[in-house]
């Protein structure tokens, strides 16, 4: 735009114009610069984008999974590790942490709730297993069944209601091992934003996403290519006034 505008400043193109040239070079590049910019365009919001992005995704559930290994994971955030959810109010989880809270959904329809003073340097192993040492524990056994059988029974209860199944006890000192987590096989589901073209013409199907994406890049590249022409249409319907 700046270009075509300083030449019409200094009426080259009335010179131009005397000589017999037509206006047909100049729409001619400007096509050019639009379709090369609309390659451009594609190239990089249809291969160049979408990986890196996916490289990025990928680089921070790496880090992530070596947080998980290390024990490196500050307090104040729920955690999963396997089938286990557990908090702590301050400290970190491969040092000493204090006010511990743990839910753990087992295989035989009982769920164990744990309440901790201070957790003493949990064991991160390699393959994502942990064992933790805890001091003041209060551990809670709720049987998943009891609790479809309390709301049938006491629908109408306007009592308090009693779960006679819950089992408790209490350590003053307890060690446990959390099941172990293949780090390596964890896997997070591709996002439409992450699909190259290459990957995305290799579906069979598009969903919503995919087509909103595809959208996206072509008008793009399309904006790409009627950019120039704009430019070139504010020259010629402009003077040097306006």
């Amino acid at each position: 735009y700046i270009v075509v505008l300083k030449r019409r400043e200094r009426n080259e193109f009335q010179i131009f114009a005397g000589f017999g040239r037509s206006i047909t070079s100049l729409v001619a590049t400007t096509l050019a610069i639009g379709c090369l910019g609309a390659l451009l365009s594609l190239t990089l919001s249809g291969f160049v984008e979408p990986s890196a992005r996916y490289l990025l995704i990928r680089s921070l559930e790496a880090v992530a999974i070596q947080a998980i290994r290390d024990g490196e994971l500050s307090s104040g955030r729920f955690y999963d590790v396997g089938d286990t959810t557990f908090y702590a109010t301050s400290g970190r989880l491969n040092r000493t942490a204090d006010n511990i809270f743990m839910y753990r959904e087992r295989e035989d329809e009982i769920d164990t709730v744990i309440v901790a003073g201070r957790l003493f340097n949990a064991e991160f192993s390699e393959i994502g297993r942990v064992g933790i040492l805890l001091n003041n524990v209060t551990k809670y056994d709720i049987p998943d069944r009891s609790r479809s059988l309390i709301l049938e029974e006491c629908a109408d209860c306007s009592s308090v209601s009693r779960l006679d199944n819950l089992k408790h006890a209490y350590f003053q000192n307890y060690y446990m091992r959390l099941p172990a987590v293949n780090t390596e096989n964890i896997e997070r589901p591709r996002q439409p934003q992450e699909y190259t073209f290459f990957d995305i013409f290799e579906l069979e199907e598009w969903s919503s996403g995919i087509r909103k994406v595809m959208a996206e890049r072509l008008l793009r590249g399309a904006l790409c290519v009627v950019t120039p022409f704009i430019a070139l249409l504010a020259v010629a319907m402009t003077h040097r006034a306006t």
